[in-house]
């Protein structure tokens, strides 16, 4: 049976309808938002396992009461409000070197290993708006430990044809409900309840074995990245908020593994997340092993890994002397060890197969500014790679290149 290591990610939400907020926004500006979670995990002789539990950052206007991260339009200090995402502009992409232990998104909802028939995770998460007055519902680590008496009934180990549940779907009962109108803090996604007056909130249920990971990885379920799903809350009409939160989950693949698929051939190593293609059966024996250190992963896993290794990797093809250091998706040549010393010492330094480095661009992404560190000749890349002269600007950031950079590209 096969296994790999997975990771799942917060990666923003969009906010498609602020909640309704005092009238005076004694809380601050729009809405005000901070995410639960809670996984656990079962194996198939229905033994548990617990997991990380997190809560993360206020989000939302900093100006008034708890600290907060700044997200949203709705002031100069924030505030969500219809229309924001968070982090803008697109809030289902994750940068490559984003911290995923921060407690705001883009942030680590779990991460651990499964294997196929043999162990499934099951993550509750919520998103909660806070305003002043009671606590309502926060009871989601306690509510998600109990529900496993339940969930130990279902048989989730095999690839089912949904991946996120209503709590209901499974069998579970309510987190709990509360009177309608009551000022506090409560999750996104109320419901009316049965007993008149009062509201109720299930939270939903990511269910993650081995065959599901790996459908999601090899498919784009919301329509837009590899991974992503799209999990939406809706209030029902008298607090009105509508919010899309995005999930991404990725098989991950450690630092100099060689790998290749069932599908294809072709083998690859890994070098700063990015998978580098050894095109000469003599290098892997003289240089990879051989097939001793081969991992057959995943078609799709190894389609949506990057071409290229990540910003800031300094690399350097077997038995060249050239050394380069990626930014913004482009070798650039290091001239000189003086040089060098301004990207990292000789030992961060990665060896990268033959013929590699005439595979990466030399044009950094559309958007990028280049400065050369000592002429200071500052320059934009269009879109179609022209340099274009520019300025400093303020907040606009810029990557320190060497002398003559710009002329070589």
């Amino acid at each position: 049976m096969r296994s790999g290591r997975f990771r799942v990610t917060v990666n923003g939400f969009r906010v498609n309808a602020q909640t309704w907020d005092d009238a005076l926004n004694f809380d601050g500006w729009g809405d005000e938002v901070f995410f639960k979670s809670s996984a656990r995990g079962l194996n198939a002789d229905k033994t548990e396992v617990a997991y990380e539990d997190r809560t993360t950052s206020l989000m939302g206007d900093t100006s008034a009461y708890a600290p907060k991260v700044r997200a949203g339009t709705g002031k100069p200090t924030g505030g969500l409000i219809t229309g924001d995402t968070f982090p803008p502009p697109e809030p289902w992409k994750k940068s490559r070197s984003a911290n995923l232990d921060q407690e705001y998104p883009p942030f680590r909802l779990w991460e651990g290993d499964l294997t196929q028939k043999e162990h499934t995770v099951f993550i509750a998460l919520a998103l909660y708006e806070w305003d002043p007055g009671e606590n309502f519902l926060q009871g989601i680590v306690e509510w998600l430990g109990k529900s496993l008496a339940k969930l130990k009934q279902t048989d989730l180990f095999g690839p089912t044809a949904k991946k996120v549940f209503e709590g209901f779907e499974l069998g579970l009962d309510v987190l709990g409900e509360f009177p309608l109108g009551n000022s506090g803090t409560k999750p996104i996604g109320i419901k009316k309840a049965g007993k008149s007056g009062y509201g109720e909130f299930t939270p939903k249920i990511i269910v993650l074995n081995y065959d599901n990971a790996i459908q999601l990885i090899n498919s784009r379920p919301s329509g837009r990245d590899f991974g992503v799903i799209e999990i939406n809350y809706f209030d029902d009409v008298y607090y009105a908020g509508n919010y899309s939160i995005f999930v991404q989950i990725e098989y991950l693949v450690d630092e100099d593994a060689v790998i290749t698929s069932d599908f294809s051939p072709k083998v690859y190593t890994v070098v700063g997340g990015g998978k580098l293609w050894i095109d000469l059966p003599s290098q892997l024996d003289e240089r990879y092993d051989g097939t001793a250190r081969l991992t057959v992963i995943p078609h799709g896993v190894i389609e949506v890994m990057p071409d290229y290794p990540m910003d800031g990797t300094l690399i350097q093809e077997w038995d060249k002397p050239e050394v380069y250091v990626m930014l913004a998706g482009a070798k650039v040549w290091i001239p000189s060890f003086e040089e060098l010393k301004w990207y990292g010492a000789v030992e961060r330094i990665r060896k990268v197969p033959v013929n590699s480095l005439s595979r990466l661009p030399n044009v950094p992404r559309p958007g990028t500014v280049f400065v050369e560190r000592f002429s200071r000749k500052r320059v934009l890349f269009s879109q179609e790679g022209a340099q274009i002269p520019w300025f400093e600007m303020p907040g606009v950031d810029a990557y320190t290149v060497p002398d003559g950079t710009l002329a070589r590209i």
